[in-house]
This record gives structure tokens, sequence and C-alpha cells, in this order.
């Protein structure tokens, strides 16, 4: 499963959805007079359970309200012009959303470390994201030697 799968999850979400409890393996929908099937599997099963689980941590504050505006399938300009919210801050929520749902994923193996790590927006995944990786858990947590005591 990537990031590209778990956006298209979160778009066709009540679909599927609906689908999953009307136990059906094979759904079809229509978008701009275009056909699409999806086949429901147990990836697909497994991810919708992750997204639900999300939204139930988070239905109270105002994340869990867009969380509930994406998986009920409005479309982001709806969901931007509908609440108190500017369009870079809505593209990070989703961001992060989507980041929450692959790292469930991940834990559910479903995800690899390095669909975790890869990077969208050039498209490849080298060392230097391990070490960025790296360098951002000792930014938050610091350093080896900060947890012990030895500062320098």
């Amino acid at each position: 499963m990537t990031r590209t799968d778990i956006k298209y999850i979160l778009k066709r979400f009540r679909h599927i959805k609906s689908a999953i409890l009307n136990g059906v393996s094979e759904l079809t929908i229509y978008v701009s007079k275009r056909r699409e099937n999806i086949t429901i599997t147990l990836e697909i099963k497994v991810c919708v359970e992750v997204i639900e689980k999300i939204y139930e941590v988070e239905k109270d504050g105002f994340f869990g309200t867009i969380i509930k505006e994406i998986i009920t399938g409005n479309e982001d300009i709806e969901i931007i012009t509908g609440n108190p919210i500017s369009r870079t801050s809505y593209y990070f929520l989703k961001d992060g959303l989507i980041w929450k749902i692959l790292c469930c994923c991940a834990v559910k193996g479903l995800v690899t470390i390095d669909e975790v790590l890869f990077d969208e927006k050039t498209n490849q995944t080298e060392e230097k994201d391990y070490e960025r990786a790296g360098n951002i858990i000792e930014d938050y947590f610091g350093t080896e030697n900060d947890v012990i005591g030895n500062k320098e």
C-alpha cells in the first residue's frame, strides 16, 4: 500500500465503507461519467479500520471535524470554504492525516519503512532520507548524550 492508495481510499471512503458494511467484494462507482471498479481487499478493509480508529481518537477536536468532512466525501474546496481554515492549513492537516494512516498501516504490516520515508515531491528514497529521519528524531528527542545527561 502506498500514499497514493491511501489518498484514493480517502477520496472514495464513503463508497468503500458502505460496500464493506453490505458485504460486497467488488464495487463499481461512476465519477464524471467514467466507471471505476474497486475490489475490496483485506488491505483496504484494514485501512478503513485504521481511518475509523483515527477518527474515533480525534473526533472531539477540530482535526476530527476535518477528518469527518474528508471521509464523508466532501471536496477539498468545500471543506476549506465551509470551515475557518486556510488552504495551506487544510492541506497541512490532510497530509498529517495521510501520514498517520501510513504509520498505522506500517504497524499493521501493510506499508514498508521505505514507503514511510519515501519523499513524494522528489520521487526518491535515498540514504539521506534515513539521515533526515534520524535528524528529526534527534531534534525531537535529543541526542543519546542528551537523554543520558552527558550534555557537552
